[in-house]
């Protein structure tokens, strides 16, 4: 007979990002609680338990055990992708750790600024994105003097 007792703690789900669009490849990692005996890991994605794509297990040196299974599949749908990671001791005992992570859309960018800062405005209201496009341009006329001095040092 062995005497089983509760996981200390819920499964660690990590993904590489937080955003997938369709094509892309989602990577997971699940990590069990160390414990004795080992707990059974599985994996679900949207509601549909998966096949692991690598699982591994070792013991740490107080003698429990520590499961981690991964996933590599790719996004076949548009919208959230959700990810849930059981571990389990028998059936007599279960946690889960969930995840729900969103669609990666293009963002449009505007092409004409924002309409809340004017040219008599530095400061007030001006975005950070015209800041950035100012701060460009100086880098560019700054590269420009720089290599005009250094072309014109050579010259002599």
């Amino acid at each position: 007979m062995q005497v089983i007792r509760k996981l200390e703690g819920e499964p660690d789900l990590m993904v590489e990002k937080e955003r997938y669009a369709v094509g892309d490849i989602l990577r997971a990692n699940c990590t069990s609680p160390a414990h004795n005996p080992p707990a059974n890991m599985s994996i679900t994605l949207n509601g549909q338990k998966v096949q692991p794509t690598f699982e591994r297990r070792w013991a740490e040196s107080d003698g429990r055990w520590v499961t981690v299974i991964g996933l590599e599949s790719k996004v076949t749908r548009a919208g959230k992708v959700r990810l849930a990671c059981v571990a389990d001791l028998f059936g007599v005992f279960r946690a889960q750790s969930e995840l729900t992570l969103d669609e990666d859309r293009p963002r449009l960018a505007s092409v004409l600024g924002t309409r809340q800062s004017s040219p008599n405005q530095v400061g007030a209201g001006s975005s950070s994105g015209s800041s950035s496009s100012r701060n460009f341009v100086a880098v560019l006329l700054w590269n420009g003097f720089i290599s005009s001095w250094y072309l014109f040092q050579l010259s002599r």
